[in-house]
């Protein structure tokens, strides 16, 4: 469990994010509370909606484009057995 950041540590904190060093502000956040990589990266994106630094839907997962990639190489594997099995006839 996340502890309490002290005024000073979220000010550094939010410094960090207003100079454009939001891995540094995750750091910080990570030292001030004890959390996880992944709980710190979601406060300190919060925290940057929050200050009007990000948009809201910048803090939103996005999906992975890997899903094209696999998609493109299904279609082109089937064309090939597909052009295999034609030219066998």
């Amino acid at each position: 469990m996340s502890e309490p950041i002290s005024e000073a540590e979220l000010a550094a904190i939010q410094a960090a994010l207003t100079q454009g060093r939001k891995i540094e502000a995750i750091k910080l956040h990570r030292k001030a509370t004890g959390s996880g990589l992944a709980e710190a990266k979601n406060a300190v994106e919060k925290m940057e909606v929050e200050l009007g630094l990000a948009s809201p839907a910048a803090s939103e997962n996005k999906p992975s484009a890997g899903g094209c990639f696999g998609l493109l190489l299904f279609v082109s594997v089937m064309l090939v057995a597909v052009l295999a099995w034609l030219a066998g006839k």
